[in-house]
């Protein structure tokens, strides 16, 4: 869906052609920081041209991010609502289900006094997960809340852990506020009286 091409100076000809049809065909083409000045280490304004046909950002994680908001399955936040700055993560396709490990990515600043770090991690879509646990083979459901079409998992990690979660599909996942629109609308049908003007959408949609 997308192509993220970093600064660099000099690009490959058969690169650049291959950029082209992806944009031609439809695909998203993001270029950071500065276009490719070079074109087989020679000077040429093709990779410019096609850097003015793309979306182009500054060569910064929050562009980076903000720029593929809509495309990217997994989300990994601190508990005070910040990205993570140590966490690496690995997501793989299995079938209808996915695989997701998340591990330490940086070396503990203090090897001798672990400390927890509280982690949310959104996964886009709706997911029952399930928590393999790699040191004693432990196979356990683990909660999680559904919020805006996405899973969200709230887990612990202390110096050098990781995390491995199996995620089956779950289409029948009712996130709380619709839940909570259900239980209002009914509540609103069995009590409120054919004199009153509220309508049933309105009702629900104050809740």
């Amino acid at each position: 869906d997308v192509i993220i091409v970093p600064a660099c100076e000099t690009i490959r000809s058969t690169t650049l052609k291959l950029l082209e049809e992806f944009a031609a065909n439809g695909g998203k083409l993001v270029f950071m920081g500065n276009a490719p000045k070079y074109v087989d280490a020679a000077a040429s304004n093709e990779g410019v041209k096609l850097c003015e046909k793309a979306t182009h950002i500054e060569f910064t994680r929050t562009d980076l991010l903000r720029e593929l908001e809509n495309y990217r399955t997994i989300d990994i936040r601190n508990s005070n609502g910040y990205y993570s700055e140590n966490l690496v993560h690995h997501i793989r396709k299995d079938g209808d289900s996915m695989w997701l490990f998340v591990a330490q990515g940086k070396p503990s600043p203090n090897d001798d006094c672990s400390s927890k770090q509280a982690v949310k991690i959104t996964v886009r879509g709706l997911w029952t997960p399930t928590l393999y646990n790699t040191l004693d083979g432990a196979i356990t459901p683990i909660a999680c809340t559904y919020i805006g079409g996405n899973t969200v998992i709230d887990y612990a990690l202390w110096a050098h852990d990781s995390i491995l979660l199996k995620l089956d599909p779950n289409p029948d996942a009712i996130s709380p506020v619709i839940e909570a629109k259900k239980k209002a609308l009914e509540h609103y049908r069995k009590n409120l009286t054919p004199m009153s003007n509220w309508s049933a959408d309105q009702v629900v949609n104050i809740v």
